[in-house]
Order: structure tokens, then C-alpha cells, then sequence
């Protein structure tokens, strides 16, 4: 049974771009060995791109937007749209060769979800402070490496995303959202090295605010399924500076307020965890249902 694909291009003020993109894509998916449509979803271009994808002539499904509502957004609507067993994530300006598509598919075997990893990432200097921050959070929460978080090259099982997409960020942090929410939940994601491209149009929307909204994410995402990762680091660090103070205090025959507000503080925090935890466990039983 051949594997069936969709496309799912988000595309905001890429004219001098998503045409070839769309005209390169058609020509990689024809190569393939797999049933595909193409879905793009003009997210309130004020330049040329909605001519421009028309006149590629490769889209199935074009989804016009009135005004901007977000990477993330046009994604999930692209998802809800997508009739093929798997979704293939990519952008219209030009980064992601349609190429790499083959990658993906051949390492698709036994995964929910395979990611490109970028073998080099051309971040602005004055980005890489914030992505830095972002992988070594969302490393630490999930426990693991993550060779790359916000690539948007992506194929995911549609059915499996779909179950994602109430705790997926409407803007740029989808990707990263998304990695964290199937790592967390312990589904099979692969991450295979893939080359990228410069930008060939348009210009990124990312600014020194979406860090700190992609941190708050980042937690929100690890108290859903496990915030105990969240609240165990802290108590344990209160409730032992505690205990060490509480053993200079007995030395000293003198019991500090600062030592029971430290020991009572680990307590109510490491309580507070394990309320999270089951709330958390309701919670997604409930949405499973």
C-alpha cells in the first residue's frame, strides 16, 4: 500500500519564493513513489503570493486568509484540511528543498513523527542566545537531546497530530510545540539530518518577545505531562537548603524562621507537583475520550 502524503505550506509575503518552491515540490513529489496533494494556506499575504501560487499551477487546495493569523494557525487549519494518512510540514520561502522530502519518507518506518534536523541553522546572532536558552529548557524538561526543536520541515501521522493541535501555538513556536508535546507523551520521533537552503523570500517574523512566549509554552506543555519535572527541581532545592540549615541550627541549639520557611516551602511545592500529576492524568484522559 503506497504511502499518501499531504503538503501543508504556510505562506505569508513569500512572492519572489513560493512559486518556484511549489514548482520544485511538484516536480520532487512526482518522483515519488506515493499518493500526495498540496495544501497552502495564504495567510493574508498584502503582496503578490496569492498569484503567484496560483499561477505554479501545483496546489490542490488553496486557503486564502483575510488577515494574518499565524504560522501555527495556518497549520492547523492545513491539518484539518489534509485528506492523506501523513502530513508533510514545509515553508514557502524556499529553505526546505523539496529533495529532503525522500529523506523523511525512507526514515518514516516506525515513527509518529520524523523531523529534518538542520545540519547547519543560519540564525541571526543576536537569535542564538534565545534558541540556546529554549533547546536547554526544553532538553532538560524532556530528559533527552534534541538535535533540532523548531525545524518546520516535518512528516507527521495525521491522526496523531490532530490529537496535538489544542496544545500547539498558533504562531511560530508550532514546531517546537509539537516536538515537545509527542517527546513528552513518549511517541516515536525520529530527527534525520537534512540540508537547507538560504531564504530565498520574505522575512522572518521572529522577535526577541517570542523567546519568553516559547519558554511559557515550553512549561505549559511539560505540566501537561509531567509536572513533576517542573515542581520536584525547586522543592528539592528548598527543602534540602533546609535540612542544611537545619543541622547548622541544631548545632547551635537555635531553629531559624528561614529554616522552616525553606523545609515548608520543598514540602508545599513537592505537594503541589504531585496534584499537578494527577490533575494532568485526569486531563488527558478525559481528552482521549
Amino acid at each position: 500500500m503506497k504511502t499518501s502524503i499531504s503538503v501543508i505550506m504556510p505562506c505569508f509575503n513569500e512572492e519572489d519564493s513560493v512559486k518556484g518552491v511549489l514548482e520544485e515540490l511538484g516536480a520532487a513529489l512526482k518522483e515519488l513513489d506515493c499518493e500526495s496533494e498540496v495544501i497552502v494556506i495564504d495567510d493574508g499575504s498584502t503582496d503578490s503570493s496569492r498569484g503567484a501560487i496560483e499561477e505554479s499551477g501545483v496546489a490542490t487546495k488553496v486557503i486564502h486568509h483575510r488577515s494574518n493569523r499565524g504560522y501555527g494557525a495556518s497549520i492547523k487549519e492545513g491539518i484539518g484540511a489534509a485528506q492523506n494518512d501523513y502530513v508533510l510540514i514545509m515553508d514557502a520561502d524556499g529553505q526546505h528543498p523539496p529533495g529532503n522530502i525522500k529523506v523523511l519518507l525512507d526514515a518514516l518506518k516506525d515513527y509518529d513523527m520524523v523531523v529534518g534536523a538542520r545540519k547547519q541553522q543560519g540564525s541571526h546572532h543576536w537569535r542564538m542566545p534565545g534558541k540556546a536558552v529554549v533547546k536547554l529548557v526544553s532538553q532538560v524538561l524532556v530528559g533527552m537531546k534534541i538535535p533540532d526543536i523548531n525545524c518546520g520541515f516535518r512528516l507527521i501521522r495525521r491522526m496523531d497530530a490532530a490529537k496535538y493541535m489544542h496544545l500547539c501555538s498558533d504562531g511560530f513556536s508550532f514546531s517546537t510545540s509539537i516536538t515537545l508535546a509527542f517527546l513528552s507523551d513518549h511517541m516515536a520521533v525520529k530527527f534525520v539530518p537534512i540540508d537547507i537552503r538560504a531564504r530565498q523570500g520574505g522575512k522572518s517574523q521572529i522577535r526577541l518577545r517570542t523567546w519568553f512566549s516559547t519558554i511559557m509554552l515550553i512549561l505549559r506543555i511539560i505540566g501537561t505531562f509531567n509536572p513533576l519535572k517542573i515542581f520536584l527541581p525547586p522543592a528539592a532545592i528548598f527543602f534540602g537548603a533546609g535540612i542544611v540549615l537545619l543541622i547548622y541550627n541544631i548545632m547551635h541549639r537555635n531553629i531559624s524562621e528561614m529554616t522552616i520557611l525553606l523545609l515548608v516551602t520543598g514540602v508545599l511545592l513537592f505537594f503541589f507537583g504531585l496534584l499537578a500529576d494527577q490533575m494532568s492524568l485526569i486531563r488527558r484522559e478525559i481528552h482521549k475520550e
